[in-house]
């Protein structure tokens, strides 16, 4: 049965959601597939979560939506046991909600727009059922299983270079945040001018800068503008970051080896950090969970 991938928001965070620039990854070892349940009804029930209230919600919005969606098809599913089995962690900012999206359009979906800014605005019609306010990014990124990213330009799928040797990596947290209290203060701090020209004058430039280093895979550059949005986001957005990793995030810029950046809507969940080339992974990340109980890191790699 086909998967579909959860992803990580490498830039972009929050102001992808106002149009901005922004670059996103699928990762494939979290995902999402339709599997049929034969188990009691309570039971399959509690493993469809919330996707009977779903699909009645989603009866309401087709005027609205720029595909043909079967519901009919996608109820009867559901009433003869089929359940989407996840390893993807909810609230964790790899697009759970985004899966599950991206797992129904492709199996009720028809008519599918070609023109992928048509079909993101889609499919971020459907996903404000769970956030309230979405970009379409997560789920268009679970379907079409590729890198994409969003400029001024539009929105286009692109080659990543290999990130064995990049030096960026996944902090888990241990903390799972919902992401609409996140994403509306957000939107709430944009909507004051002076903050709105910060995020202008020194965030979004190093967020461009970022995509435009990470494509060409100068890992160098790109640290460097990692680290201006990681001291934008301590210094500007704290609330974003959990108040005990807070120390650790400091500790980091001022060693100057490596940096840490909220993935998704922050607020806990995974963490997106990177080492500065020719630089080992700081004692505090290094040493084993086991001995310090500190925090698992994963570093990102695509296969050659």
């Amino acid at each position: 049965m086909k998967s579909y991938p959860a992803k990580v928001l490498l830039f972009g965070e929050h102001t992808v959601n106002l149009g901005t620039s922004a670059l996103a990854m699928p990762l494939p070892a979290y995902s999402s597939r339709w599997q049929q349940a034969f188990l009691p009804k309570e039971e399959t029930l509690k493993k469809q979560q919330q996707l009977p209230r779903l699909v009645d919600w989603l009866e309401t919005q087709s005027a609205i939506l720029p595909f043909s969606l079967d519901t009919g098809a996608f109820r009867k599913a559901l009433s003869d046991g089929w359940v989407l089995d996840s390893n993807i962690p909810a609230g964790y900012g790899l697009g759970s909600s985004g899966s599950v999206v991206a797992a129904i359009v492709d199996r009720w979906g028809s008519r599918l727009p070609k023109d992928l800014n048509t079909l993101r605005k889609g499919l971020a019609a459907m996903e404000v059922f769970f956030h309230g306010k979405s970009s379409g990014t997560d789920p268009l990124v679970s379907f079409l299983q590729q890198p994409v990213r969003i400029s001024e330009k539009g929105i286009e799928t692109v080659s990543l270079p290999q990130l064995n040797d990049s030096g960026i990596f996944l902090l888990d947290t241990g903390i799972r945040r919902t992401a609409t209290p996140l994403i509306r203060k957000f939107l709430k701090a944009w909507a004051e001018p002076a903050f709105q020209n910060l995020c202008k004058e020194f965030l979004l430039p190093s967020v461009n800068a970022a995509i435009e280093k990470m494509l060409a895979g100068d890992w160098q550059g790109l640290f460097e503008d990692f680290e201006q949005i990681s001291r934008f986001q301590l210094r500007h957005t704290p609330w974003l970051i959990p108040d005990e990793f807070q120390p650790l995030w400091k500790s980091l810029l001022e060693g100057q080896c490596a940096a840490l950046k909220i993935c998704g809507a922050g607020g806990g969940g995974f963490m997106l950090g990177m080492v500065r080339p020719g630089a080992s992974l700081p004692e505090p990340l290094a040493a084993p969970r086991e001995a310090t109980k500190k925090w698992p890191v994963e570093f990102l790699g695509i296969p050659g």
